[in-house]
């Protein structure tokens, strides 16, 4: 990177996380290329990424299982609905009212003399 550029830290974490997740004999062979405290310090690294990469799936599982949730309570909700506007348009209230509200049927202007 120049020095005019700049990359936001998290995406830069995200980017190493997924080249470790996608090669990982790589990331064995670069650790076993180290040693002391610079193998000690790799070996944090990763154990941090792991940790966190843990915990974004705990967080990822808990957010699926609401959501879940929430769509179980919309569907008897919706299946409740359906019930109710079922039982009110078979009632005899709603029957009555379109009679009520259907246009007159009367004589046909057209066939009637004058």
């Amino acid at each position: 990177m120049y020095n005019d550029e700049f990359r936001d830290p998290q995406h830069l974490k995200q980017l190493r996380i997924s080249e470790t997740v996608s090669d990982p004999e790589g990331v064995y062979a670069k650790l076993q290329k180290l040693e002391g405290k610079a193998f000690n310090a790799e070996i944090t690294k990763l154990e941090t990424e792991r940790t966190d990469l843990k915990r974004r799936v705990a967080d990822a599982h808990r957010v699926i299982k609401e959501l879940k949730q929430q769509n179980s309570t919309l569907k008897n909700e919706r299946a409740l609905a359906d019930d109710r506007l079922e039982k009110l348009r078979k009632s005899r209230t709603m029957q009555v009212g379109r009679t009520v509200t259907q246009p007159a049927k009367g004589p046909d202007p057209c066939l009637v003399d004058i």
